[in-house]
């Protein structure tokens, strides 16, 4: 793994036992993908992490700042000869007196690591977790991810690769660790924001980019689907086959928008 942080750039080897970031979850993250053409869709990284900074009331380091540090990451991964890895930018609001109440040292750091390709479709269960929709964090990429690391493990004791987290009016939300894409009745639909469901750049993308449509999803209508998968930087578009004990078939626009994605990955559309 390589590390850099703001305070001492690759000679980084661990952060303060007072970081809130540790202490307490305060703070957010960004997971981005490296390619061999750099970082894929990092303006739209920058701009989440923003967004999310600013809902928590955290400073975010300059572009420039930011952008230096991923470059100097970017090219030691090249250096290796790693050209497809996982890079996770943290930012917390730093070291602090024993409690919640924050300090004033913003603290962040990069850590970027070979990306291991995803091991075929995916089987999900619904979990007993519930996502708060009117929680004043959801739709955030926050440190405070105890929910979905419960979701997560517990989904895998029982056999499963990703959790299904449904909100408290029984509406799908999304995955434990990335968002959801669905077909019904010949439409590609995806949770809407008011759900509770992460602002995924990868959901963003197929959007804008791929014609998938916002939509309530209740947990009666995963009845309807003929077709599912999961969306994250990291994975891309997976397919999922199995939902709780019922089987889900591979849906051929599922796999027009998997196709569409992966040629997005090699192009130059996404990159800066």
């Amino acid at each position: 793994m390589i590390k850099w942080s703001a305070t001492e750039q690759f000679a980084a080897t661990a952060i303060s036992l007072d970081d809130h970031g540790v202490t307490v979850g305060d703070g957010i993250f960004e997971s981005m993908r490296v390619t061999k053409y750099g970082v894929f869709a990092l303006p739209r990284h920058l701009a989440r992490l923003k967004f999310s900074a600013a809902a928590i009331a955290i400073d975010v380091p300059a572009d420039q700042e930011i952008r230096y540090a991923i470059n100097e990451v970017v090219n030691k991964l090249k250096q290796q000869n790693i050209t497809d890895a996982r890079l996770r930018l943290t930012l917390t609001s730093g070291a602090g007196p024993a409690g919640v109440v924050r300090g004033d040292n913003p603290n962040w750091f990069l850590a970027a690591s070979p990306l291991n390709a995803s091991a075929g479709d995916a089987k999900i269960s619904t979990s007993r977790v519930v996502r708060n929709e009117y929680s004043a964090i959801a739709g955030l990429k926050t440190l405070s991810y105890l929910e979905n690391v419960m979701a997560l493990n517990e989904a895998k004791a029982a056999g499963f690769d990703e959790a299904l987290i449904l909100n408290t009016k029984s509406q799908v939300a999304e995955a434990a660790t990335c968002n959801l894409v669905f077909e019904i009745a010949d439409q590609l639909v995806t949770p809407n924001l008011a759900s509770g469901a992460l602002r995924g750049v990868t959901r963003e993308i197929a959007i804008e980019r791929f014609g998938v449509v916002e939509s309530v999803i209740d947990q009666a209508n995963l009845a309807q689907i003929t077709g599912a998968a999961l969306l994250s930087s990291i994975r891309g578009v997976q397919f999922v086959n199995q939902i709780d004990q019922t089987s889900i078939p591979r849906s051929s626009k599922i796999n027009d928008l998997r196709i569409q994605y992966e040629n997005l990955l090699e192009s130059a559309v996404e990159y800066s």
